[in-house]
Parts: structure tokens; sequence; C-alpha cells
């Protein structure tokens, strides 16, 4: 499901930026600012999968072991 939703994002992505060329070629402005919209979504659908694939379960994990590891780095500053 996750290498689906990856595949489907890379694909949003190509073709997105292949018909933002056609569009800046064209001279079709309007085209390309309503292009460029789409474009994040594939990006954030390839993100989340790989986000999900790495075997990390949640956004939260990821902050929380940062933090602990930044007052470890703090708390080893401040001893004398």
């Amino acid at each position: 499901m996750n290498r689906t939703i990856s595949e489907i994002g890379s694909t949003v992505v190509t073709i997105t930026v292949f018909l933002f060329m056609v569009c800046l070629v064209a001279d079709f402005l309007f085209g390309s600012y309503l292009v460029c919209t789409f474009l994040p979504l594939g990006y954030i659908m390839m993100a989340l999968s790989t986000f999900r694939s790495s075997g990390i379960s949640s956004l939260w994990e990821v902050l929380k072991s940062e933090r602990i590891d930044l007052e470890k780095n703090l708390y080893l500053e401040r001893k004398p």
C-alpha cells in the first residue's frame, strides 16, 4: 500500500512538472499557477509513504526522541 501511494505521488509530480513546462512554453500563466497547486500533493504523498515505510510509527515518536536527545545534550553542556 505504501509503495503504491509513493508511486502515485511520483507520477503526480512527474505529470505536474511536465504540464508546468508546457504551460510556461505556451505562455499560459494561469495554467502554470493551477498546475503548481497540485505539485505539493505529489510530494506529500511521496513523503508520507516514505515516512510510514521507514518503520517509525508516528511523528510524535520522532519529535519525542529528538527532544530527549536535545535535553541530554543541554544537560551535558551545563555540567561543570
